[in-house]
């Protein structure tokens, strides 16, 4: 059988796509241009195919030599329709949109009758969404065309939209004068649903009254405007549209919506008059005497209901009618608490018949009353009633099986049944075979119970979701489904559910979860649009419409995302289709990055002027929109993403523009000895004082502090002081200084920390936050960052903190470091200040003060036992950056002078977010780019202070989805003064009440193999999908362990205590992930190294596939001895050192260049003096070993050992700093 022609044009893009993939572009171009030729100009789906033929086959030769020829053959023949439509056809599909118009418009002098031009420039305005071209062009056809009354129509819904009321309805009453009167209504009609589907509800209003005039009937138009009254929040106007209805001649199903409507809305007194007028024409009505029992039971009239039931029950003389009479029935004394009491009455009735003489209808109806009772929960009288029945041998196997299935619900609802819920359970399984994978189900849910994994995992091998139809089951099982990995088979549950139960909006919000947490982004765009559809009716409020587009345009983004992350040409073109879609359905705000996001996708392709046209809409759109961005900073004007991602305009300007460079830094210098290392000198700091810290600087000087504040110069030739001088400490407020014995932790043990304060559930440790009288309880997901939560607080031990690492980092300080310029001065930090101090002489210079626009002082803390980070200090040429997380507060200040050039603040209390201390938070500088980490994170132009990305989790709109209206107290008391207030003081309680924990994070762009416990928890709680870098971010605020990020050419990395993460700076979307951990020492090149005690690795990024085969780990366990490793990178060369010796690697290829034992003679001094280093309290994170101190929180002290010229510098044990030198002569600077 030849296949139809849709499906012809299918198999031809299935075939050019494959071919495309398989590297066959030319014979797939080739397919693509011969389904062109068959297709005709104005072929709904020709835009598609010819898109496909630009973006994703053309080379740039041949997409300008296909414009080129389009052109021509448009010039040639200006009048020929098909000529026309194929050059702005391929200008669109080449997103020259307006260039396209241009053209269509220009033959539209020449062609002014073409129905076809005129549709396809409609169509391509409209896609546009260029409303004020759309109504140009309009009134220009209509210059033309003055009685074209569809065109002024069209042009009238324009002038709507652009808030050209005065117009639009002139123009409105035109089109309606040259109507046939019949036709108005219908005209009125859809302008009126037009302007309240766009939000134009004060716009509608008038015009439904007016349709109603002549109309009064309709009582779905009557719905429509009470609905709209409501949008404005004109209760009393919405009951007067429904009051006094003329109800006898209307259609009995708009009577019926319009009546379930007044119920729903509680117009109680309006519902009745209705019901009772309608009945007086058709008092045997069914079902209009079960809604007036139901309206006179929510009114408190118990007798009238009452009355109405039972009289009404002789009319259920079918089963579909006994059962909705029961639900109706049950549903009214529910009202007055006696349902129990009516279930009996009714199983009296069918006793008092007799078993022996039940017909067949009364055996079906005792099923139903079982049924419902089920339903209702009156599991114990329906149990008994079941197992009465069962034991009547003479029952029909169908009916048995209906009332086994029944028994097994209710006894599911009783406590401590489990015996005799599996035996019924495998007589059901045996009597029906035809269900067998729901019984399976149902044994599943059972044993998940009784905590039996073993046998709930046997039992769900088998099952087939799409075989199992009891609702009520499959919502059980979806939960069961994705603990055990199963999440394939959840969605299937909650597919068949939400179809089955389209009104059940809960089950629409666990569907949307599951399927955002699978990364199932185009089955998720298709679920909210059936919704927005209003898919079987679903009735949602104007609040949850609006939060399912949104929704709808974050989804579009996290498909561009992915694309763009794997940037082929194959993928980039795709990006373009759904960003089509973003720029019809977006604001102002959102056609930024979708604008941008093309502008980058052209600009990679290659195709310069397209990409230019995109900038200029980007331009105008920025400038229009620049009132709705929040200002940051001095007026920047950010992107803002949907995943957490921001980035500054002239930042993403610059990526589009080639007006950055490719970040990256010359290579740094190498330094240091070769071989035959001797010892040069040996220096020690004051008895009892530690070395935190030592720098080469200038020609000949050696700065060492300790950790007393004491500075000293030692000359680096002899070895000798040449001044000492005592700064003294930063503020010790926040660090763990002067904590009772209770509170301090030596942080390298292991051991708790008990200041924090956290709840258990479930065998892990959640960190609660107070703020007032208000808590909020931490959740964190994450792949390969899942329930990380260290345990924080109370007597919970490291082992019992479920997935926790066991140790808790917030009390460890990481100690003050200062910076120098390489060649005479130095820079040390004192709360908020920074000083300068000459090398040579140890003499003051300057100050510079960052501020605190927060007021708060730095190292101050909401938590006593958390070490507040310090102020770190790093230099970028001739400019100092400085950064306190604590305060929030960054600043770039004149290296030569102290002035300062920007300053910038950032959020300093992270709140709910988690905790910022010492260990998570920090500075990083390359390249002319600052990373800031503190409660919030962001990437800043050193030179301006300007922001270049930002990684902010807290704008991206979580799961699940909210559809459900919010449950207020309704007042009908619009004319008093105080109803607004009332309203007000609603809406700020019910905010008060749902005020949001901060969600879990999830990576949108996470491998999909990686997801199973986030999956879990992210349908479980509240989530957000941000992008990798955000997710890192968020993560390390709410983990107790410790987290840093690097700068390093054009990627950064991130760092914590579960690997690294390596992300683009360009634009920051693919990432990968290695697990590598220890002590951070640089980059060279494409290499990371990383030191723990015992071994070193070298992380290759230069290797494709992340994982294993780009992780190099050395042993070390011949130099470590069970000491204290040192290391250093310098250049292409890593120094390490450990009691057992020195050992010399290329740090680009891993090879080792020299290993030796330590100089002879210097073993006894050495281990005299490294002896302290020995024990196992150490412990090696990303910035710098973790040291413990008697009676005191431990601090975290980076690597020490430093080279300069010849010569290594390796701190030895706390006190002495050693020189080794090979040994050929060093001359010396002095000379």
């Amino acid at each position: 059988k030849q296949p139809g022609p849709e499906i012809e044009v299918d198999l031809e893009i299935l075939a050019a796509k494959a071919e495309s993939s398989l590297g066959n572009r030319e014979q797939a171009g080739q397919r693509l241009d011969f389904l062109l030729e068959k297709l005709a100009s104005d072929y709904w789906r020709r835009r598609e195919v010819m898109s496909l033929r630009i973006n994703l086959l053309a080379s740039d030769a041949e997409r300008e030599a296909m414009l080129a020829k389009a052109k021509a053959a448009y010039e040639a023949n200006p009048k020929n329709e098909s000529a026309v439509l194929d050059y702005a056809e391929l200008l669109a599909a080449s997103e020259l949109r307006r260039d396209a118009v241009k053209v269509l418009r220009l033959a539209a002098a020449e062609l002014p009758e073409s129905e076809r031009l005129e549709k396809k420039t409609l169509e391509l305005l409209e896609r546009a969404g260029d409303d004020g071209e759309l109504e140009d062009y309009l009134a220009a056809r209509l210059n033309q065309f003055p009685g074209r009354d569809d065109l002024r129509f069209r042009l009238a819904k324009v002038q709507f939209l652009l808030a050209k009321p005065k117009k639009a309805d002139a123009n409105f009453r035109q089109v309606l004068q040259r109507m046939p009167e019949e036709n108005r209504g219908a005209r009125l009609l859809e302008l009126a649903r037009f302007l309240r589907q766009s939000n134009l509800v004060s716009l509608a209003v008038p015009l439904f009254n007016e349709f109603l005039q002549d109309h009064p009937d309709r009582l779905d138009v009557r719905r429509e405007l009470a609905e709209t009254h409501l949008a404005l929040r004109e209760r009393n106007a919405s009951r007067g549209v429904v009051a006094g209805m003329d109800v006898t001649g209307a259609e009995i199903e708009n009577f019926l919506d319009v009546v379930q409507f007044m119920i729903r809305e509680e117009f109680y007194p309006e519902a009745k008059a209705a019901l009772e007028k309608r009945l007086q024409s058709d008092p045997e009505n069914f079902e209009l005497r079960l809604m007036l029992a139901s309206v006179m039971g929510k009114t408190g009239d118990r007798k009238t209901a009452m009355s109405l039931l039972e009289t009404t029950r002789a009319l259920a003389d079918t089963n579909a009618r006994y059962t909705r009479w029961l639900e109706a029935g049950m549903e009214v004394h529910e009202l007055f608490d006696n349902v129990g009491l009516f279930f009996d009455s009714e199983q009296a009735r069918f006793n008092a018949v007799g078993e022996e003489n039940w017909t067949a209808q009364q055996l079906e109806n005792f099923v139903t009353l079982c049924t419902v009772g089920e339903r209702k929960k009156l599991t114990g009288r329906v149990a008994q009633a079941i197992r009465t029945r069962l034991e009547v041998e003479s029952i029909a196997p169908d009916v048995r099986l209906q009332l086994r299935l029944l028994l097994v619900k209710a006894l599911e609802s009783i406590p401590g049944r489990a015996p005799e819920i599996e035996e019924q359970l495998k007589l059901l399984a045996e009597e029906d075979e035809t269900r067998g994978d729901e019984y399976a189900l149902r044994r599943a849910l059972l044993y998940h119970s009784l905590s039996r994994p073993d046998l709930a995992a046997q039992a769900l091998s088998g099952v087939t979701v799409e075989n199992v139809s009891d609702t009520s089951v499959l919502r059980a099982a979806v939960p069961v489904f994705i603990e055990f990995g199963l999440a394939k088979s959840a969605e299937a549950a909650l597919r068949h559910v939400t179809e089955t139960e389209p009104a059940e909006l809960q089950n629409w919000e666990k569907r949307l979860s599951l399927l955002a947490a699978l990364g199932e982004e185009g089955e998720l765009r298709k679920v909210i649009r059936d919704l927005l559809a209003g898919v079987d009716r679903v009735d949602l409020s104007t609040e949850s419409v609006e939060t399912l587009r949104w929704h709808l345009l974050d989804s579009h983004w996290r498909s561009v995302a992915a694309l763009l992350a794997r940037n082929t040409p194959e993928s980039l073109a795709e990006v373009l289709p759904l960003l089509e879609s973003v720029h019809r359905e977006s604001s102002d705000r959102d056609r930024l990055w979708s604008l941008w996001a093309r502008a980058y996708v052209l600009n990679s392709l290659g195709r310069v002027p397209e990409r230019d046209a995109a900038i200029e809409e980007l331009t105008a759109t920025a400038f229009r929109s620049r009132d709705e961005t929040e200002p940051n900073g001095a007026g920047e004007t950010k992107i803002v993403f949907p995943d957490g991602l921001a980035i500054s305009l002239s930042a993403a300007m610059d990526l589009l523009t080639g007006n950055t460079t490719e970040p990256g830094s010359d290579p740094a210098e190498t330094s240091g000895p070769i071989a035959n290392l001797q010892a040069a000198w040996a220096f020690e700091v004051d008895p009892g004082a530690s070395v935190l810290q030592i720098e080469p600087i200038g020609t000949g000087w050696l700065l060492v502090l300790d950790d007393r504040g004491t500075m000293y110069c030692v000359d680096t030739v002899s070895g000798k002081l040449r001044w000492r001088e005592r700064y003294g400490l930063p503020s010790l407020n926040g660090n763990g200084a002067g904590m009772s014995g209770a509170n301090r932790s030596n942080a390298g043990s292991g051991t708790t920390m008990s200041g924090g304060s956290g709840i258990q559930i479930a065998n892990q440790f959640y960190r609660v936050h107070q703020s007032g009288s208000s808590m909020t309880v931490q959740q964190l997901f994450a792949p390969y960052q899942t329930a990380t939560l260290g345990a924080s607080g109370g007597s919970i031990s490291g082992a019992a903190a479920g997935n926790s690492t066991g140790w808790d980092a917030t009390p460890v300080k990481l100690v003050r470091q200062f910076t120098t310029d390489h060649e005479s001065t130095f820079y040390l930090t004192f709360g908020t200040e920074i000083r300068a101090f000459s090398a040579e002489t140890g003499r003051f210079l300057w100050l510079a003060d960052m501020g605190d626009e927060n007021g708060r002082e730095a190292g101050q803390s909401r938590i006593s036992s958390t070490a507040v980070p310090g102020v770190t200090l790093k230099r970028d040429g001739n400019r100092l950056i400085a950064f306190s997380p604590a305060t929030g507060t960054a600043a770039g200040v004149s290296a030569d002078t102290g002035k300062l050039l920007w300053r910038r603040q950032l959020k300093a209390d992270p709140g709910t977010d988690g905790t910022v201390f010492s260990l998570n938070s920090g500075l990083s500088l390359d390249s002319g780019r600052a990373f800031l980490i503190g409660a919030e994170s962001a990437i800043l132009d050193a030179a301006s202070g300007e922001t270049i990305w930002e990684f902010d989790s807290n704008a991206v709109r979580t799961f699940p989805v909210g559809l459900r209206h919010v449950p207020v107290e309704r007042s009908d008391r619009e004319g008093n003064p105080d109803a607004e207030a009332d309203r007000q003081a609603v809406e700020r309680a019910l905010a008060s009440v749902a005020a949001p924990v901060r969600p879990g994070f999830l990576n949108h762009l996470a491998e999909s193999g990686t997801r199973h416990n986030s999956v879990k928890q992210f349908t479980a709680n509240r989530g957000a999908l941000v992008a990798p870098a955000v997710n890192w971010s968020a993560s390390r605020l709410q983990n107790d362990t410790p987290a840093f990020a690097d700068l390093s050419g054009d990627r950064m990395l991130l760092m914590d205590e579960f690997g690294v993460r390596e992300i683009s700076l360009r634009f920051p979307l693919k990432s990968r992930r290695f697990p590598v951990t220890g002590t951070y020492l640089g980059t060279a090149g494409d290499s990371a190294w990383f030191l723990n005690r015992d071994s070193i690795t070298r992380l290759d990024f230069g290797v494709l596939d992340s994982g294993d085969q780009s992780i190099f780990t050395i042993a070390l366990a011949g130099l470590a001895q069970d000491g204290r490793s040192g290391a250093t990178l310098s250049g292409s060369r890593v120094y390490v050192t450990g009691p057992g010796g020195i050992a010399i690697f290329n740090a680009h290829s891993g090879k080792l260049i020299h290993e030796s034992v330590w100089p002879e003679g210097f073993a006894e001094y050495r281990g005299k003096h490294g002896g302290v280093n020995r024990g196992s309290g150490l412990r090696y994170v990303v910035q710098g070993v973790i040291v413990p101190r008697a009676g005191l929180s431990a601090n975290c002290v980076p690597l020490r050992d430093r080279t300069a010229g010849e010569t290594l510098y390796s701190v030895i044990g706390k006190s002495s700093v050693v020189a080794l030198r090979s040994p050929r002569p060093v001359p010396n600077p002095a000379d």
